[in-house]
Parts: structure tokens; sequence; C-alpha cells
């Protein structure tokens, strides 16, 4: 018999009781996650599951699923898939700004007209942000200080988040940090990934913080906290040079071939320094999965979502007023496409082209007050 067995997002625990008798009683498993990123690490669901599971890349399910469906004929052979947060029809968006239209009776905190902004969950259609109307838990939002706007605040959260996760979860690292955190770090990646990162690695107290970018943000990324910026074509040696100890912890928020690659040697070579981290935004490539076999640099897939990691979310929310109130946090520069949701692919266009140093923001409604995106 052969089971498909969805996981969900969030934990070993996601999965149904029937789904769990199903995965207890197949002697042969396979997990394909590379479609969805599974937020767990695999020695967990093999540990809840007390099985053995074996990772099904896309080359796997492309040159072996004939090979797996006629085993299946003769044993129980399981295919757990990390769950698809969409049910249809669905709404998207996780980015959101706009004004508070009503509070549930025990909301102490936030009341009607407040501006806020805040991330959206794909989960939940009604949580989303591609439309007039959503619901927000109180915990993970903030009103918007009274120094940037509306279409600035819309642009922070998917980008702060995504770099909070990457700084600090499975790091080691506290959050907000309680002292002065000597970190040797370095950033390769472009938009407010990168922005957000840096800045939070000073209000940290990372030091140094060197990032790749293209030389024209040099003068901007200094501002918000970078020691050093070097152009995307820097060496390997030219990185390390600044370090007075061996980096300890790259973010790379672009994660293609060449860029994990710089960032795995930066923390290699010659050899990494235990607890050395690289977060990515996308998968490992095969070269570098291969020089990583033995696990010798913590790599971390990032999703960046307030709802998951709430012991993350939950003090940056708090605090995240006040950091753009005093500075220490700047929003990006907003581009704002006009025609509300209908001019979305000419927003995916735009960004396809590629823009650089701005946000783009699409406004819901027109008119004066709608919700931003």
């Amino acid at each position: 018999m052969f089971y498909v067995i969805g996981l969900g997002l969030c934990d070993e625990k996601d999965i149904t009781v029937r789904g769990l008798e199903a995965v207890q009683k197949c002697s042969r498993i396979y997990l394909e996650a590379y479609t969805s990123i599974l937020l767990v690490d695999k020695k967990k669901l093999e540990e809840f599951y007390g099985k053995p599971i074996i990772t099904a890349y896309r080359e796997t399910v492309e040159t072996e699923s004939d090979e797996i469906l006629r085993n299946a004929k003769e044993e129980d052979v399981a295919l757990l898939v990390v769950g698809d947060p969409f049910g249809f029809p669905a709404v998207l968006g996780t980015d959101g700004a706009g004004i508070i239209e009503a509070v549930g009776s025990e909301v102490d905190n936030f009341e009607v007209g407040d501006k806020v902004f805040f991330q959206g969950f794909y989960h939940h259609a009604d949580e989303t942000t591609f439309q007039q109307y959503c619901i927000v838990e109180t915990d993970i939002i903030s009103t918007i200080p009274s120094n940037i706007t509306e279409d600035q605040a819309s642009t922070i959260p998917v980008g702060a988040l995504t770099a909070l996760v990457c700084l600090f979860q499975t790091t080691g690292i506290d959050f907000p940090a309680s002292k002065l955190t000597a970190v040797a770090s370095v950033f390769n990646g472009t938009g407010f990934d990168l922005k957000s990162g840096i800045q939070l690695a000073r209000i940290a107290g990372f030091s140094p913080i060197v990032t790749t970018a293209s030389t024209k943000h040099t003068d901007l990324l200094k501002s918000l906290g970078a020691t050093h910026v070097f152009d995307r074509d820097v060496d390997t040696k030219t990185i390390q040079s600044v370090f007075s100890t061996p980096v300890s912890l790259v973010v790379d928020s672009i994660s293609t071939a060449s860029t994990q690659s710089l960032a795995f040697d930066v923390l290699t070579t010659p050899s990494p320094i235990p607890g050395a981290h690289l977060a990515v935004v996308l998968p490992l490539v095969d070269s570098i999965k291969k020089k990583n076999a033995d696990n010798k640099v913590t790599v971390r897939l990032v999703y960046g979502s307030s709802h998951t990691f709430r012991d993350l979310s939950v003090p940056f929310w708090q605090n995240v007023g006040k950091w753009i109130k005093d500075g220490r946090l700047v929003p990006n520069r907003v581009q704002v496409v006009k025609g509300g949701l209908a001019a979305i692919p000419e927003a995916l266009e735009l960004s396809r082209k590629g823009v650089s140093g701005v946000k783009l923001v699409i406004l819901l409604q027109e008119e004066e007050g709608g919700q931003h995106h």
C-alpha cells in the first residue's frame, strides 16, 4: 500500500492520528520537503514516529518514483508531504498596514482607529492581507509610530521577521539581547531582509557586521549599521580579513549557488568553529550539501513567521515601534503601484525586472485610508 500523508507546517505533532497510525505500520517512509518549507528538523520526525525517514529530493521523485511505487505493491510505503497552507479560494498577502475597525471584548492594548502594521498568516484566509479587512492577533501587531507613514510601515513585517529568524532561531543568541553580543556576522543579500538583518544585528550588539551588496548602496548600509560593505564579487579572504576571530554566522538572503558557495567558504575556510551557522532562504544546492555532508555547519532554511516563532516575534512586536521612533530601525523606501489588487501583476513584473532600494506597495483602496501591502 502507498500512503500520501500531509504533515502540516509547524512541528512533528501536526500529523493526524490516522496519518500517524499509517506511518507507524509502514516499512519505508519518504519525506518530500522541497516544495514547502519544513519547520522541524527531520531527526525530530524520526524520534516522534519511531522510524527512519528517507528524504525525497526533486531528483528522487523524478528518477525513482517507478521503483518506489513497485515497492509499494510488496510493502507499505509512506510519502510524507509538508502541508500546503493554501486553501481554495486562497487569499494571499503577508505584509500589511491599516486602521483597526473592531476589537475583541478582551482586547485592552488596542482600540478602534489605531493605525497599525502586522504580518499576515497564510494558514487562514481571514488573516492574510490582500483584502480590505483581515483579522490580526494582538500580541503580534504594533501601532505605527508618527515618524513613518502607513506605506513605509507596511514594508517592514516579512523582511524584519525573516531577518529575526536568521539571526536568533537555533543560533543560541538571546533576543532581545540582554548584553553586548560579540558575534562575527556576514550578510549577503538584497532588499529589506538585508537591511533589517543589519539593523537588528546592530540593535543586538553584533560586531563586526559585514555585508555584500551593490557598492552604490554603501553609504546607506553603513548608516544602518554595517561596519564593512563589499561588492558582491568579493573573495573569501577579503571578508575574513575583517575579523579577528573565525566567522560564526552568515545570513544569505539571496541563496543562489554562487552566494551559498561564498557563504559556506567564509564559514569553513580553513575550518568552521563549533556552532557556525548559515541561514538561507532557499534550499542548499547539491554542491554545498555534499561539502556539508558531515553537518560541520548548522544550516537553517528560514521561514520568517510571527505566528510560528512567537518566542521571537512577540518581543519583536513589543519593541519595534520604539526602535522605529528612536531611529534604530529604518523602514524601506517606498514605490506605490496604483490600481489596487488589479495592479499586482504589474508590481510582480516590476519586481521580476528588478527594483533597487525600494519596496513596492499596493493600496487596496485608492482613496485615503486604504490598507497597504
